[in-house]
């Protein structure tokens, strides 16, 4: 079985090993679940950025930004299943109000 490494990539240390012995990842609203052998769970907000089977690692990308647009995919995808359509609009009022800040975050500036 393939089992991978996953590492943790945000805009001010790099990438850092965060989970070992990895077979499963899925997505949960705004969260990723990444599940080991033993079925232990580690939790993170992000996107997978580079998922590579002959190296067994998994990168995921933090940052602000990206955390903001997580929330909004988390409350899209309640709304595909008939939720809170309010929030959905709301949130996504949030991010456009929230992106040259965001931006600048990310920038470092």
């Amino acid at each position: 079985m393939c089992e991978f490494k996953v590492y943790l990539r945000d805009s001010l240390s790099g990438d850092r090993l965060v989970a070992e012995e990895i077979v499963r990842v899925k997505r949960r609203g705004d969260k990723l679940i990444l599940s080991d052998i033993l079925g232990v769970r580690k939790v993170f907000n992000g996107f997978i950025d580079e998922v590579d089977v002959s190296k067994e690692h998994i990168r995921i990308l933090d940052d602000p930004f990206l955390a903001k647009l997580a929330e909004v995919l988390g409350l899209y995808y309640g709304y595909l299943e008939g939720e809170g359509k309010d929030r959905l609009e709301e949130a996504v009022k949030e991010l456009n109000d929230a992106f040259p800040r965001l931006i600048g975050e990310v920038k470092g500036s």
